[in-house]
């Protein structure tokens, strides 16, 4: 009977810590991508660095067919949603992390997980596929925005925690 409720109680917790990051790393994920587009217009350049991106990840014979306007669109789209894939992922993990490491929830964890592990996998991502930091995009930016997405996520996960 105890060991019942036991795993119970552990599936229970795996599935909202799963739930949660999932919904934590798309609030987080959603953050980046209003912020650059907020900046995209701002600079009459809208959807400019999700193109900018995803040309940067793509190879040479990908950018040859470029000109065609669908294609366009279906890179963008296909770079925002790897991108959202990406941060629910990331936010999974930062569910877990302060059971691992005995931390509570805080902002301020949350910037510095933003700050390193987010940057982190966007600047491997961009030098691992050759391309290096695409233009128009400046580190300060992107670390502000993943400083902010990460403190978002952890708003969030000690929000769901708290209910």
């Amino acid at each position: 009977r105890r060991a019942e409720y036991e795993a119970d109680a552990y599936r229970r917790r795996v599935y909202l810590d799963v739930r949660n990051g999932v919904i934590a790393g798309l609030l987080g994920g959603g953050w980046i991508m209003l912020f650059f587009l907020s900046r995209d217009l701002l600079l009459f350049a809208p959807l400019a660095t999700p193109e900018v991106i995803s040309e940067a990840l793509m190879s040479a014979e990908a950018l040859a067919a470029r000109i065609d306007v669908r294609l366009r669109v279906v890179r963008i789209l296909l770079y925002s949603l790897l991108h959202l894939g990406i941060f629910s992922v990331l936010g999974v993990l930062m569910a877990k992390l302060p059971r691992v490491i005995a931390l509570r929830y805080a902002l301020l964890m949350g910037g510095f997980y933003g700050l390193t592990v987010c940057s982190f996998l966007f600047f491997a991502g961009i030098e691992l596929a050759g391309a290096g930091l695409p233009v128009g995009l400046s580190v300060p930016g992107v670390l502000f925005a993943n400083v902010v997405a990460g403190s978002i996520m952890a708003a969030y996960l000690r929000l769901a925690r708290s209910l």
